[in-house]
């Protein structure tokens, strides 16, 4: 393997890397045993705990979610609590767990306000005067010389504000299984 050869592979690594690092979305599973349950059915309801259950359990593994939205409302659109933990009791049901055991449960919704100042648009040039109409009035006549020549008034753009919403969350969740 030449320099080049090798240099291309690392471009393409950081290329593919770097665009995968904007994901604003980022599951993390820790198996914590060797033993692979088998995946429950899509339709296995996967009961959530706050504080652990008081049947017996163990832990196989662990989930962490983390993740920033950011919305042009102050709403995050793309993110709701309720898709994020459909998609822990998802995991779970993949990884063979019977419930899940919420650890941590953090989200933060920041707003950021940006004021754009109000601007003057710059003068148009003046048009080239056009022929005065045929037969004209003398009124007609005076809006002719009048107009011929002038720029177009300047326009302003007033000022505005943009209200962002930045929201950002972490999710810690244990997978068990009754014993």
């Amino acid at each position: 393997m030449n320099i080049f050869s090798f240099l291309r592979a690392l471009l393409i690594v950081c290329l593919v890397g770097g665009f995968t690092s904007c994901s604003l979305f980022s599951p993390t599973y820790q198996s914590l045993t060797t033993h692979k349950y088998p995946p429950k059915p899509k339709d296995y309801p996967i009961p959530l705990f706050s504080p652990e259950p008081r049947e017996k359990f163990q832990v196989i593994g662990r989930l962490i979610l983390r993740g920033t939205d950011y919305s042009d409302d102050n709403t995050a659109k793309s993110t709701n609590k309720d898709d994020l933990i459909r998609d822990i009791q998802n995991k779970a049901r993949r990884v063979g767990a019977d419930a899940v055991v919420m650890i941590k449960s953090d989200w933060h919704v920041v707003q950021d306000t940006h004021y754009y100042p109000g601007s003057w648009s710059d003068f148009s040039p003046p048009s080239p005067p056009s022929a005065p109409p045929k037969n004209a009035t003398k009124s007609e006549m005076a809006d002719y010389r009048r107009s011929a020549g002038q720029c177009s008034p300047r326009e302003y753009t007033p000022a505005y504000t943009r209200t962002k919403a930045k929201t950002t969350y972490t999710f810690e969740a244990q997978m068990i299984v009754y014993k």
